[in-house]
């Protein structure tokens, strides 16, 4: 499989799915988060013996891109390269298939360790993926996610410590407020309550806010949990369960808090206002998992508290609606349509941006920062100014590697034409 080392990515199979996750960088994380699921879901289930090599090696880097992600890359690597942090922790279990995925490659069975067994590296290959499973769990116990290891045959790797709290004493208090959330250590218990926080993927998603640098950035997240519920013909619980957080951090940035909890934790009032159809999108979102394409729904109306949950939910669109009239914002959105977002080719057409407008607009936008120090809207503007600057950047050596390899692709080609004449 073109291999020359014994870390994760020091194979040809790697390398390729690696380049796939560069090329789709600057799209929606959703994506490249798809990818390193399916990489992983792709030999979840199968027997050791009978794993292709190549779809082991690619399992294994995604596990390796998952343990960045988490905040422990191997070392000399960077954290969470392909920006998926986010989207990963509203995937419970991901870390759990990857271990049990690093579980199955290892085993005497796989085609993987019997290549190694018969190389004087085998016992620091088996070290590499043993620092991984490390990895990974520190991530989880970081995250507070619960590991559950199908077929686990190892035990080298040490158990996370899980903060614990008293479940029966949450669920008999009336309400979980946002502080708590903030605050207290939650254990994977699910959901304990109607409103917008009481529950674990509301948990995962301000726990990601927390951990944002910049107002921009977190807005930017919870757009993108909003855009989760739009690109799905059916919403999967924990998408809506985030987005519905998502717009009650909306409502508190706007003066709109729930009763009990502080308005604006996050400081994000000039970043909502900046990307102003934000509060469209949230009411958008209520509109979207109170449908019967969501998973929500179904699971709430199996329960005796079905009609609370809905009045939860009428209060913060209603919420939301008095803080368009206070702030004057729009409150209309129409969401696009599942299969209405552009093609690869489409996207990576539009994001050939001229680079002399581009420092016309950096050296303008350093200018007005200067000018108006302090201004929440500016910084805002600078801030987002600067990440299409890198982007730009970035893309400009894609392009550059994408024409090397183009360039190989057609000698080997020639080559091979010229020996079959």
């Amino acid at each position: 499989m073109g291999t020359w080392g014994i870390h994760s990515f020091d194979n040809s199979d790697a390398i390729r799915f690696l380049a796939q996750l560069d090329a789709m960088k600057y799209d929606p994380p959703i994506f490249n988060c798809e990818r390193v699921e399916n990489a992983v879901g792709a030999v979840l289930d199968a027997d050791p013996s009978e794993l292709d090599l190549k779809d082991a090696a690619i399992a294994v880097a995604a596990a390796e891109v998952m343990a960045a992600a988490f905040g422990h890359p191997r070392a000399g690597c960077e954290t969470d390269p392909y920006e998926v942090s986010t989207c990963l922790k509203f995937r419970h279990n991901c870390i759990s298939e990857a271990l049990t995925v690093l579980r199955h490659v290892r085993q005497e069975a796989s085609q993987q360790a019997a290549l190694w067994d018969g190389t004087d590296q085998a016992h620091e290959w088996q070290e590499n993926l043993t620092d991984l499973e490390r990895r990974l769990i520190a991530g989880a116990a970081d995250f507070r996610l619960v590991i559950e290891v199908k077929h686990a045959d190892h035990d080298q790797a040490p158990k996370p410590a899980f903060k614990k709290v008293d479940i029966d004493k949450l669920r008999g208090e009336k309400q979980i407020t946002l502080q708590d959330i903030k605050t207290k250590g939650f254990d994977r218990m699910g959901t304990w309550g109607i409103h917008s926080f009481d529950n674990d993927d509301a948990a995962d998603l301000l726990a990601a806010l927390e951990e944002a640098d910049h107002p921009s950035d977190r807005v930017e997240a919870i757009r993108e949990a909003f855009s989760a519920t739009f690109e799905v013909e059916y919403i999967d619980a924990y998408i809506g369960a985030t987005a519905v957080a998502g717009a009650e951090v909306i409502a508190a940035a706007l003066g709109q808090p729930r009763t009990g909890d502080q308005a604006d934790p996050f400081g994000l009032e000039a970043s909502v206002k900046f990307y102003d159809d934000s509060l469209g999108m949230a009411l958008a979102v209520l509109g979207q998992v109170r449908t019967d394409a969501s998973e929500l729904v179904e699971l709430w109306d199996d329960s005796d508290e079905a009609d609370d949950w809905r009045a939860s939910l009428a209060d913060l669109e209603a919420r939301l609606r008095q803080a368009a009239k206070a702030h004057d914002l729009n409150p209309d959105f129409t969401p696009p349509r599942p299969g209405d977002l552009p093609d690869l080719a489409e996207r990576l057409e539009n994001k050939q941006i001229s680079v002399d407008i581009l420092e016309e607009y950096k050296a303008e936008l350093e200018k007005l920062a200067d000018q108006k120090k302090g201004d929440p809207s500016v910084e805002v503007l600078r801030q987002l100014g600067r990440k299409i600057f890198r982007m730009h950047n970035d893309i400009t050596n894609l392009h550059y590697a994408i024409t090397q390899s183009i360039d190989e692709l057609a000698m080997r080609i020639d080559r091979l034409e010229g020996k079959g004449k």
